[in-house]
């Protein structure tokens, strides 16, 4: 079971809806459920399962019930009064494009400033453009504002992000940064997150996973079309669409299919986002362990796999061939 999702009750769970016997406050949505990755059921049970160990789902649930003493969401975060320290957090929001990344980051910058935090948004991708439109001559504005002009400059964008990367890797990282820094802010706000190169620098310059919190959006490509998306296999194909496919070190996924109006991304948002960021912002309690031992181990096996992946082919066997069980 995933504890970041809702889920729609069976046909024979009616009368229990409908004849509830545990009070209201404990059949609504459970934040702190949520925050470790348990979820409550519709009469009030909260699970917890084996799944919940990867901390964003798996194809199968083994788990237990449980009825475990529920944390308050406000032990997640600091106390207001250690709300100024000198700590940041970085969240760096992944997605394909017309996913919906920048709606949710907005609806999660809000949802973060309402909690006193400071909050600074800045997308590597204005970066580029900027030093793109000064050197093609190109309306920035438009690049900015006018999805149809910038999906037509995307290919030429995305060579110029590479052939600066080539002079100097982390000319966008390091200004986006530094308006961190100069905004004096808590919580750094990316939504364009896009590749491992990427990561290895915030890793870098956070000094590992502590100050990190990474949130996938996904959508179908029914609407992603009708948010302007139009396949394009030269489009699709670039780097910063698949660079982080196969990756699988997130702190939440949402997905982002859903009309606006439904109101589902302030509740992934509020419950399931917010919490995990408030955790990061701790001093190590035992959320936040978890988290980092678990996306070390994810990133220990990621980078395992690029290394084999990367290495010189091994000298064909001698003798049998290798059965294929016990790989």
């Amino acid at each position: 079971m995933r504890g970041d999702l809702l889920y729609a009750a069976l046909p024979e769970d009616r009368a229990l809806l409908c004849q509830p016997s545990a009070p209201p406050e404990q059949r609504s949505w459970c934040s702190a459920a949520a925050a470790r990755y348990a979820t409550r059921d519709f009469i009030g049970q909260v699970w917890t399962c084996q799944c919940a160990t990867d901390q964003h789902g798996a194809g199968c649930c083994r788990g237990l019930f449980r009825d475990p003493a529920m944390d308050h969401l406000e032990q997640l975060a600091l106390p207001s009064s250690d709300r100024s320290c000198s700590s940041r957090v970085c969240v760096l929001v992944s997605g394909k494009r017309a996913s919906g990344k920048d709606h949710v980051a907005s609806a999660l910058q809000s949802a973060l400033e309402s909690e006193g935090l400071a909050v600074t948004r800045r997308a590597a991708g204005s970066i580029n453009k900027r030093a793109y439109a000064a050197e093609a001559g190109v309306d920035l504005e438009r690049l900015e504002a006018d999805r149809e002009f910038k999906e037509a400059h995307r290919v030429a964008l995305v060579r110029h992000h590479q052939s600066r990367n080539r002079e100097d890797p982390n000319w966008c990282l390091e200004e986006v940064w530094a308006e961190a820094v100069a905004a004096g802010a808590g919580v750094l706000l990316m939504p364009d997150f896009r590749s491992l190169s990427d990561l290895r620098w915030f890793e870098q310059r956070c000094g590992g996973a502590t100050g990190l919190v990474l949130l996938r959006i996904g959508a179908s490509d029914d609407a992603r079309r009708a948010r302007g998306w139009q396949p394009d296999a030269a489009k699709d194909g670039l780097y910063s669409e698949t660079d982080l496919d196969s990756f699988e070190g997130w702190d939440a996924c949402f997905d982002n299919t859903a009309d606006s109006s439904a109101g589902l991304v302030e509740e992934w948002v509020r419950h399931t986002a917010v919490p995990r960021i408030l955790a990061a912002r701790g001093e190590g309690g035992g959320l936040q362990r978890l988290r980092r031992t678990r996306r070390e181990e994810r990133r220990a096996r990621l980078h395992a796999r690029g290394d084999a992946r990367s290495a010189p082919a091994a000298p064909p066997p001698q003798g049998p061939p290798a059965t294929p069980f016990g790989v």
